[in-house]
């Protein structure tokens, strides 16, 4: 005789719930332990502070009281910068690069009054360093040729047309301007290892040679908005600018005085941005 044992139906429920709960207990292990090494992969941001606003005052010379203004594209390189007087007068310039994230155009817009006029630079480059210049002002059509020479011992540029140097810059190997000659004026640029305005150093050359041609900008300073490294001294003709810098909580520039042993010259004041560099 067989005997037949009846299974309780009570006792199917259980093992199919049980079995279902399993495999959510299962499944939300899995999708708990996938995000977790999602969340570990994960890069976190990294946030570096650009400096955004430049402000530049002097009891000396007029065309140091000026405010300079900054903003950037998604890569973190300058796309806008402008210049405001205390006369009035403004210069905004917009910066294009190419592929190779070097400057290849600045189309700078000089406002005076009601009237307004427009400068367009363009830049070339071989083996991505600078080889001419072209800047075409308004009305004209027609663009001045500015021929840059290169020179690979002393890492500098000279700025010919025709047979006329214009001027020269010679850079340190941070990109930074170290001597300046033009219009027979000689300025030498002392810079210390401590961090500067700016973190671009391949593009150092281009604003600075950008900025020498516009008008209104006092080349004498010119280099101190785009320097890599914080900036000590100023000699201009034999005479000696000190430079004496604060920093804020960042250790960033918030501001240098730049005096003669008699008086202070002018001074500037930095704010600054913080975005994301990853």
């Amino acid at each position: 005789m067989r005997t037949i044992i009846q299974q309780n139906p009570n006792d199917n429920f259980k093992n199919v719930c049980s079995s279902t709960i399993f495999k959510l207990i299962t499944l939300f292990f899995l999708v708990f332990v996938t995000s977790c090494s999602k969340d570990e992969d994960e890069v976190p941001a990294q946030i570096q502070h650009f400096v955004n606003k430049i402000t530049s005052s002097s009891t000396v010379i007029a065309g140091l009281n000026q405010v300079v203004a900054i903003s950037y594209n998604n890569k973190n390189k300058i796309s806008n910068y402008s210049f405001t007087y205390s006369s009035g007068e403004s210069v905004t310039n917009a910066v294009v690069y190419n592929s190779n994230n070097l400057i290849s155009k600045i189309t700078s817009v000089i406002t005076s009054g009601v009237s307004s006029t427009t400068k367009v630079i363009d830049y070339s480059y071989t083996n991505d360093k600078l080889t001419s210049i072209a800047f075409t002002s308004s009305p004209s059509t027609t663009p001045s040729i500015v021929n840059v020479i290169y020179d690979g011992e002393f890492n500098g540029y000279r700025g010919v047309i025709g047979v006329l140097i214009i001027f020269e810059l010679f850079m340190d190997s941070n990109n930074n301007i170290q001597k300046m000659l033009y219009d027979s004026n000689e300025i030498l640029i002392g810079h210390n290892e401590k961090s500067g305005l700016f973190t671009d150093s391949s593009n150092v050359v281009a604003l600075n040679f950008a900025t020498l041609l516009l008008p209104g900008v006092e080349p004498k300073f010119a280099a101190q908005f785009f320097a890599t490294k914080e900036i000590s001294k100023i000699t201009i003709n034999a005479n000696i600018l000190s430079g004496a810098t604060t920093r804020n909580e960042n250790n960033l520039i918030n501001s240098t005085t730049f005096s003669t042993p008699a008086s202070t010259t002018f001074s500037i004041n930095a704010t600054y941005e913080s975005r994301n560099v990853n």
